[in-house]
């Protein structure tokens, strides 16, 4: 695509260097992602575009109003213009230049500044795209949308975070006119949609940002759409702030429920109610990227929080999230993933993949997902839930609740007073050290209390209640006779003893139950056995 930019009469239609440096960045953007090459030429009558500024006056003798920005023609007009060509003017007057009459410094040119945006918002309307709120060179109308401001549309899309063809700024609502904001904050080039839409015509750009690239988030940036053809990447905060993160790119399909994918942003910071900017991803519309599990969009595989109270979103790749400090919430997707909350109250929650959680030190809440799942409470009062599939819960220090699911799951309670629930099929619970309660529930559970005084629940299935050394003082409660085993290690009376002996030398019938002590402090209380004779059947040496 080659350009000119042609000078009027008088300084106020004449470009400036750094203007026709911004212009030429704006172009570069577009060509970042598509299968595009801008050429500016010195000879108009060698352009395909010829691009003019003016004032505000210039646009009023035009026919426009007065607080027109810019305008370009599609290419559809070039047919009624006698060289083919089409034409683009800029307000130099206009919001977001420095000659603006608002109060603008020359940020405003700077990529991710409001003039620098209406550059490329410009461009695209050269190279085909239409606004959303209208059905300029053929377009449809975006779902949802009938007005040119403050109509969002259908899933909030028509607004410039998702696609820069829109009237309404940034993300919700950002620097509204009238704020007089200098730094960048808008977007640095084409938009999500506006990348699907170009690649779609042009052809999307291969073998760009293909190494392992970090996306840094900063409280000063604009808002860049990703376009990363490979390698493993991350976004990163490492500030105090609260960040937003989200590895899922945007879909298209305006289907109701889903808002706000593939936007990476610090909630608290923010100007008249908006976030000044951050990272949105691509889709993949054109299929160029091969990405895993058949994802579809640009693949961020990793992300990583700050010292603030982060949220992270992962997607349907193999995908390594850390909140690091402060209380965050980290959501594994459909890959296997590893989720690590370091010091704070965390919450994490697995996606469909087999996962790994760790919460780190502080008191956190994890919940496994559909798969395998191991999850790791660390230090502090945890909350480890399991799901479907084999999971793996170890509590950590302190006093920690671990509940089983749907499959043959793990429990490890560890030091501290836990509480443990095996719930639906056959689980292992292991207390720990400390004061622990052990519940199997439905299935056929196996229960080892652990050092300190335990209390140990089978439920409904058939199950096996294990002692071995320095177990404490424990209680079974409800142990049912020809259903339920119990397993003593024969270390705990040095050996050579049969079960009978057993029994005659360290259990002791009583009023309703029956109690077995080893001395050194090791003893079982065994509710729902009167009669030494009904364990007899019941009991296993190791």
């Amino acid at each position: 695509m080659r350009y000119a930019f042609v000078d009027g009469d008088s300084p106020e239609t004449t470009w400036s260097d750094a203007e026709k440096a911004a212009f030429s960045a704006a172009t570069a953007s577009w060509a970042a992602v598509a299968n595009l090459t801008f050429i500016e030429v010195a000879d108009p009558a060698d352009a395909d575009w010829i691009e003019r500024v003016t004032d505000t006056a210039g646009f009023v003798a035009m026919g426009e109003d007065e607080d027109t920005l810019g305008m370009h023609e599609t290419p559809d007009m070039a047919a009624d213009d006698p060289n083919g060509q089409l034409h683009g003017w800029f307000n130099r007057e206009g919001y977001g230049w420095p000659d603006g009459g608002m109060g603008w410094a020359p940020e405003g040119l700077v990529a991710g500044g409001y003039g620098f945006e209406t550059f490329v918002h410009e461009i695209g309307h050269g190279l085909g795209l239409a606004h959303p709120h209208d059905r300029g060179g053929g377009s449809s109308i975006m779902p949802g949308v009938q007005y040119p401001f403050g109509d969002y549309g259908d899933r909030d899309l028509n607004q410039t975070v998702y696609t820069v063809m829109s009237y309404n700024r940034g993300f919700r609502k950002q620097d509204p006119v009238g704020s007089h904001r200098v730094e960048p904050g808008y977007e640095e080039g084409p938009a999500p949609i506006d990348v699907a839409a170009v690649q779609v015509l042009y052809g999307a750009r291969a073998q760009v940002n293909d190494g392992d690239d970090t996306y840094r988030l900063t409280e000063s940036g604009p808002w860049q759409t990703i376009w990363d053809t490979g390698g493993t990447d991350e976004i990163v905060y490492d500030g105090s702030l609260d960040a937003h993160i989200n590895l899922i790119p945007l879909r298209l399909d305006f289907e109701a429920g889903y808002r706000n994918e593939g936007l990476s942003y610090l909630d608290s910071y923010y100007d008249e109610g908006g976030y000044t900017g951050g990272f949105t991803l691509a889709g993949d519309y054109t299929s160029l990227l091969n990405n895993d599990n058949g994802f579809e969009g640009v693949l961020i595989e990793n992300a990583s929080g700050g010292r603030g109270g982060d949220t992270i979103i992962g997607n349907d790749a193999a995908n390594v999230l850390r909140g690091n400090e402060a209380g965050d919430q980290i959501y594994g997707g459909g890959g296997d993933d590893q989720l690590f909350g370091g010091p704070g109250a965390d919450s994490l929650r697995s996606g469909t993949g087999n996962d790994y959680l760790n919460g780190g030190r502080g008191f956190d809440l994890l919940l496994a997902g559909e798969g395998d799942d191991i999850l790791i409470g660390g230090a502090g009062h945890d909350n480890l839930q399991a799901f479907s599939g084999q999971d793996e819960l170890r509590g950590g220090k302190g006093g920690d609740s671990l509940r089983g699911g749907t499959g043959d799951d793990q429990l490890w309670g560890g030091g501290g007073r836990d509480r443990m629930e095996g719930e639906e099929d056959n689980d292992r619970l292991m207390g720990g050290a400390g004061r622990d309660r052990l519940q199997g529930g439905a299935g056929d559970d196996w229960l080892i209390g652990g050092p300190g005084r335990d209390v140990l629940i089978g439920g409904t299935g058939e199950d096996t209640f294990e002692f071995a050394g320095n177990f404490g003082r424990d209680r079974i409660v409800r142990f049912e006779d020809d259903r339920d085993t119990l397993v003593l290690d024969h270390a705990l009376w040095g050996g050579g003893m049969s079960k009978a002996k057993v029994l005659r030398t360290f259990a002791t019938e009583h009023s309703g139950h029956v109690t077995f002590d080893f001395g050194h402090g090791e003893a079982i209380l065994i509710t729902g056995i009167k009669n030494l004779s009904d364990l007899r059947d019941d009991l296993v040496i190791i």
